[in-house]
Parts: C-alpha cells; sequence; structure tokens
C-alpha cells in the first residue's frame, strides 16, 4: 500500500481527539497547538544549522519542504503524529517527549 503525501482531516485531528480536548473550530486548535509548542520548549531544536549549504529554485525547495524534511522523515519513520507528538514551525521543530528529541538530535 501506497503511503499518502498528505494526511486526510481525520489524521491530523482524529474525532476522539476533536471531541476530548473541544478543538472543533480553527481558533480552538490554533490555541491548544500554540499551548503545546510552548510547552514543548525544552525539546526545541533549531533545523537552520543542518539545512543544505546550495541554493535551489523555488519550486524545488516547496517540494522538498514538506517530501524530504529531515524532522517530518524522522517522524514518519518513529511513527509520530504531526500536531500531537511533534511540531515543525519555521527553522525549528519541537517533540513532545524529551528522549524521542535527543534521539532525533542524535541522527543530525
Amino acid at each position: 500500500m501506497q503511503e499518502k503525501l498528505i494526511q486526510s482531516w481525520d489524521d491530523l485531528f482524529p474525532p476522539a481527539e476533536v471531541e476530548e480536548y473541544g478543538l472543533h473550530t480553527p481558533e480552538d486548535r490554533s490555541k491548544y497547538f500554540m499551548k503545546l509548542w510552548d510547552e514543548w520548549v525544552s525539546t526545541n531544536i533549531n533545523l537552520r544549522k543542518y539545512a543544505p549549504k546550495h541554493s535551489i529554485d523555488l519550486a524545488s525547495h516547496r517540494y522538498n519542504w514538506y517530501e524530504n524534511d529531515v524532522a517530518r522523515q524522522f517522524a514518519k519513520e518513529q511513527g509520530l503524529k504531526e500536531f500531537w507528538d511533534y511540531q515543525v514551525r519555521g527553522d525549528e521543530v519541537r517533540f513532545k517527549d524529551e528522549d524521542i528529541a535527543l534521539l532525533f538530535r542524535l541522527t543530525l
């Protein structure tokens, strides 16, 4: 079975969690996941240090941003769920679990 490049709505926001945490509106989800981002500050990793040094065209960059992102590839290999177990914002990634963050650092 071929893996999906983009997750479905229910993959990203499972109905059980939406109900449990009251994440019915975009505003609710934004506040909740920003709260998690702030809570996970101790696992912050700046990805800029690990970015390729060569320049690439914008179209390639946009494709590579999602498909080959080092943090997302690691998360996929570890079975982590985006937003719930880790978040990528700009050039930073934060993990829910400090041990997973350490493991990620060791793979860089």
